[in-house]
C-alpha cells in the first residue's frame, strides 16, 4: 500500500472519530456564557443580581467544566444577594440552556423562590451590662420593622464594635445570632459581644517609609508605647496621613503582644513627589 493511500486513509479516520464524537470548531474551543437568565424573580430584584454576577461572568469561550463551575459560583452569589435583600428563605439554582445546536453560546438559567421578604424583629445586645447595651443599640443602624439588609447589618456589627475598641478593647469580637420567627417574616437580631481585655500599644511599626516619612505617620498616629488602645484615633489618622498626599497608599494592621498589648503595623507606599 502506497504511502499516499495510508494518508488518505489516516484523514478519512481522523474525520470520522472527530464526526463520531461530535467535536465541531465551537465546541472544541468551548462555549462563551452570553447572560443570565432569571426565573420567578421580583422586578425589584433584577437589577441588585445583575451587578452582583457581573465580576465572575467570563467573556471568552469555557470548557464545561470550567462552565459548570461559572454556574456554581453565580448559583452561590445569587443566593448570597438575595439573603442580603431579606429573602432569607430564598432559594436559587442555576442551569445551562443552550438554544440551538449549533450555536457558540449558552444562557445560565437561574430559577428562584424568594419566598418572603423579611424585616428586622427584635434587636438586641449581650455580653455587657445595662449602659452600654443602650449605647450599642443606638448605633446600630437597622431598626425593628425595617427590611432585613445585610450592609445595615455589617455596619451595626461595626459600628458596636467600635464602642468598645474605643475604651481600650482592641481584640473585641461581636457575633450576629440571628433568628426567624416561624409565624411571621421576622428575623430577630442578638449582638453578642465579648470584649476582651483593654491593651496598651506595645509597640509601633512603619514599613516601607523613608526616615521623614515614618516620622511624619508616627506623629500622625498620636499613639505611641504605653498608651491606651483607642481605635477611632488611628482611623482618623489614617485619614489625615492620606489627605497629605504624601501617600499613594497606606495599610494597617493588628496583632497581639501578649494578653494586655498590640502592635501596630503601618505600611506605606510613598507618592513619587
Amino acid at each position: 500500500m502506497s504511502h499516499s493511500r495510508i494518508h488518505r486513509l489516516l484523514v478519512v479516520f481522523v474525520a470520522l472519530v472527530v464526526m463520531a464524537f461530535d467535536v465541531g470548531p465551537a465546541a472544541a474551543r468551548g462555549l462563551r456564557i452570553k447572560r443570565v437568565a432569571y426565573d420567578g424573580v421580583s422586578t425589584a430584584s433584577v437589577p441588585a443580581l445583575r451587578r452582583a454576577v457581573a465580576p465572575i461572568l467570563p467573556s471568552g469561550r469555557l470548557s464545561p467544566a470550567r462552565r459548570r463551575a461559572v454556574a456554581a459560583q453565580v448559583q452561590q452569589r445569587l443566593g448570597q444577594t438575595l439573603r442580603g435583600l431579606g429573602y432569607l428563605r430564598a432559594t436559587v439554582a442555576v442551569t445551562e440552556h443552550q438554544p440551538g445546536a449549533h450555536t457558540s453560546f449558552v444562557v445560565l438559567r437561574a430559577r428562584v423562590r424568594e419566598g418572603a421578604r423579611f424585616r428586622v424583629g427584635a434587636l438586641d445586645v449581650t455580653g455587657v451590662g445595662p449602659a452600654l447595651r443602650l449605647k450599642a443599640l443606638s448605633v446600630v443602624k437597622l431598626r425593628s420593622g425595617q427590611f432585613f439588609d445585610v450592609a445595615d447589618l455589617r455596619h451595626g456589627t461595626d459600628a458596636v464594635a467600635r464602642i468598645f475598641a474605643d475604651r481600650g478593647h482592641a481584640f473585641v469580637r461581636v457575633t450576629v445570632r440571628r433568628t426567624l420567627q416561624k409565624s411571621r417574616p421576622l428575623a430577630d437580631l442578638t449582638f453578642g459581644v465579648r470584649p476582651g481585655p483593654v491593651v496598651k500599644v506595645g509597640r509601633v511599626v512603619v514599613l516601607g517609609a523613608s526616615v521623614t516619612g515614618a516620622r511624619l505617620v508616627r506623629r500622625a498616629l498620636l499613639l505611641h508605647r504605653g498608651s491606651r488602645y483607642h481605635r477611632t484615633t488611628l482611623v482618623q489618622a489614617l485619614a489625615r496621613l492620606r489627605r497629605t498626599g504624601a501617600f499613594k497608599a497606606l495599610r494597617l494592621t493588628e496583632s497581639p503582644l501578649g494578653k494586655k498589648r498590640v502592635k501596630i503595623v503601618v505600611t506605606v507606599v510613598e507618592a513619587k513627589p
